[in-house]
């Protein structure tokens, strides 16, 4: 693989719960060693994998290193740190054969290998790794500054500039002061004797507080033995600084009682003033004053500044000389006569309401008494509008859209006055200009819409709904329950009641339209005509067959009358009454049948005849009406104007099929003048 990420020990502090540590580098499997460091003391102890903790990742399937996870057996408690470091063996076991295949993957790992020794050689025990120019009696720096060395536990050890600075500053002021005497005598001296009283005021100024090495993260937390940092990588901003109770200078003393004793004045808004200035660059310094309590941490203590004045930049690993002056405490105060007395707090007063007044605190003018409503108002840390849900408790709300209907912009009204507006139907019935009913024509549409009635049928009042709500109402034509009688002209009977069970016959002017018979009759009986001057009646019918009149024919013009569309019958009765013919003199009525409803008729056979008082004699014809071979006419029974009684002998005109039409004529083709002819039915 590629080997894209440095190599730096890995440092976690534990939190009691966490028990997965991201190894965030490439390893192969057991190079890992990880050693566990009590923050308070810095004692440190190697774990034992698989007692203490697992490792997944590592190398892969192809042989490369890769990135993985050290997990705890038991999560690390908050006060100790797991350090998770590499070490690669420095051993090469790979071997080619003459014309092998090309190893790509073991070449790579073997590659891979050496990348991550020469990773880790940068880094051992804590100590800088220097390149020697070849003679073993010592390190040639080559012209090259030496960083972050640490200050020195032995006699042979080096010493690092700060160290010198703090450690041999005396020595060199007794030598500036030296030098200074002896400028009188050599001007040479004099020359030398500035330079030195120059670098005798730069460590003074290192010497006017506790070492520490600059840590540029802005992180508060533990920032590590001899460090301090800031929260804010722009000095003005900086509100807070990580300091380690253990400071940069020999041997790390702790100086915990120190830093913490900052607060302690009890002018509360400035409790001293906190210089941090580099100690190689003086003119690279940033001042704070203490404005807050501080915090103890284990290992380390936070302090609450507020900026007062900075110039330059540090970076990380800048030794900087951390000096602190202290405010001093308020005041006590007196007790004479008018003096303001701490333990009265306030009660000596001779006159609090002017006193709020002139500290700009009136109560009504200046500040707001207090109030329930006020306090429930002033926890509240969320943001919306407030509602008051019971007395002296608030909430805040937010106003809530509908499903469909309605938008709202800035529902919460924290970027400006919630805004409601309709959408969907309520939208399109918002933008209808017109006046009317409203209809919904679609999904998100709408019109108006006015009720309109039928002429003649329906009448409607206000169909828009603008002035009042539309009434329907029936035509004054038009028949409905509890209104007028339909009228007999508009196929109605006029009336409101008529007799239970009567039947309704035709009236004339003095009677109405209608009017009801006599009676219902008896069961059985029939209803008989009683002449076109009377009405009907409920009659007795004769014992055996049944007569109905089929037709009727007034005998006014015409050579012929014919009755068509007769029904089925056993037998047919013709009689007469004061028929005549136009001729005078005597002549004879004939009359013919057909079976083809007209279209052919049988020869015309005498049924009557008139004599010379040219009225025809009254009498009945028997036309039998069923039977192919009884189809005939016979000569009727005549009753003479005498009144005697005689019979003609009979004669006959018979047709194939059933009688379904009759004709009737004058045997000399004389029209017909007056009279009437009743033709019934007997079945």
């Amino acid at each position: 693989m590629t080997v894209s990420t440095s190599y730096t020990p890995l440092t976690y502090t534990g939190n009691g719960s966490t028990t997965n540590f991201s190894v965030t580098w490439p390893f192969f499997d057991g190079t890992l060693v990880v050693t566990e460091i009590v923050i308070a003391t810095g004692v440190e102890t190697v774990k034992t994998i698989n007692t203490h903790y697992t490792v997944t990742g590592g190398t892969d399937d192809d042989g490369l290193p890769a990135t993985g996870t050290v997990v705890a057996n038991s999560a690390p408690a908050s006060t100790v740190q797991w350090r998770i470091e590499r070490t690669t063996p420095k051993t090469q076991a790979s071997t080619w054969g003459e014309n092998d295949a090309f190893p790509q993957k073991t070449i790579e790992a073997a590659l891979d290998k050496q990348i991550l020794i020469a990773q880790e050689g940068t880094e051992l025990d804590g100590y800088m790794q220097l390149v020697t120019s070849g003679d073993p009696d010592y390190w040639d720096a080559e012209s090259y500054i030496i960083r972050n060395v640490a200050d020195p536990t032995a006699s042979t050890d080096a010493v690092n500039k700060s160290y010198g600075d703090a450690n041999y500053g005396g020595t060199a002021a007794t030598n500036a002061a030296a030098s200074a005497s002896a400028s009188a005598s050599s001007a040479s001296a004099a020359s030398t004797s500035a330079t030195s009283a120059s670098t005798s005021a730069t460590q003074a100024i290192n010497a006017a507080g506790f070492l520490y090495t600059f840590d540029s993260s802005t992180t508060m937390a533990d920032p590590g033995t001899g460090d301090v940092r800031l929260n804010n990588s722009t000095f003005a901003s900086v509100t807070a600084i990580a300091v380690a109770d253990n400071s940069a200078n020999t041997g790390n003393p702790d100086v915990s009682v120190s830093i913490l004793a900052m607060d302690d004045s009890t002018s509360t808004a400035n409790r001293g003033t906190v210089t941090l200035r580099k100690a190689t660059a003086p003119e690279n310094f940033a001042q704070y004053y203490i404005s807050g309590a501080s915090t103890d941490n284990t290992g380390w203590t936070q302090l609450a500044v507020t900026h007062l004045v900075s110039n330059g930049t540090f970076v990380g690993g800048d030794t900087l000389v951390f000096g602190f002056a202290r405010t001093g405490d308020q005041g006590q105060n007196g007790s004479g006569s008018g003096d303001m007395l701490a333990a009265n707090n306030l009660s000596d007063l001779v006159d609090k309401p002017t006193s709020r007044t002139n500290l700009g605190v009136a109560i009504g003018s200046d500040v707001q008494a207090y109030d329930a409503d006020l306090a429930a108002i002033a926890v509240l840390n969320s943001t919306g509008l407030l509602a008051r849900t019971a007395a002296n408790t608030w909430a805040q709300r937010t106003i809530q859209a509908p499903a469909a209907g309605i938008t709202i912009t800035n529902p919460a009204g924290v970027a400006g006055d919630p805004t409601l507006v309709l959408a969907n139907d309520l939208a399109a019935y918002e933008g209808l200009a017109a006046t009317g009913l409203v209809a919904r024509t679609a999904d998100g549409a709408a019109a108006a819409r006015t009720i309109t009635g039928t002429a003649s049928q329906i009448t409607v009042t206000n169909g828009d709904g603008v002035a009042g709500n539309p009434t329907l109402s029936l035509d004054a034509g038009i028949y409905r329950s509890g209104g007028t009688d339909v009228a007999v002209a508009d196929g109605g009977t006029g009336l409101s009641s008529a007799t239970a069970y009567a039947v309704l016959c035709g009236g004339t002017t003095s009677t109405g339209a209608f009017q009801s018979i006599a009676s219902v009759g008896t069961s059985g009986h029939v209803l008989t005509s009683n002449g076109a001057g009377a009405l009907p009646t409920f009659q007795a019918i004769n014992a055996g067959a049944n007569v109905d009149l089929l037709a009727t024919v007034s005998t006014t013009s015409g050579t012929t009358q014919s009755v068509t569309g007769l029904s089925q019958s056993e037998m047919f009765l013709i009689a007469l009454t004061g028929v005549s013919h136009s001729g005078g003199g005597s002549a004879s009525l004939q009359v013919a049948i057909s079976s083809n409803g007209g279209s052919s008729y049988s020869t015309a056979k005498l049924i009557s005849t008139i004599g010379n008082d040219g009225v025809a004699h009254q009498g009945i014809v028997q036309i039998l009406g069923t039977g192919a071979t009884q189809n005939k006419v016979i000569t009727p029974i005549v009753l003479p104007s005498t009144g005697a009684i005689y019979i003609t002998p009979g004669v006959e005109s018979t047709v194939t099929g059933v009688i379904n039409a009759i004709r009737f004529s004058w045997d000399g083709g004389y029209n017909f003048d007056a009279g009437t002819i009743y033709v019934y039915g007997l079945s």
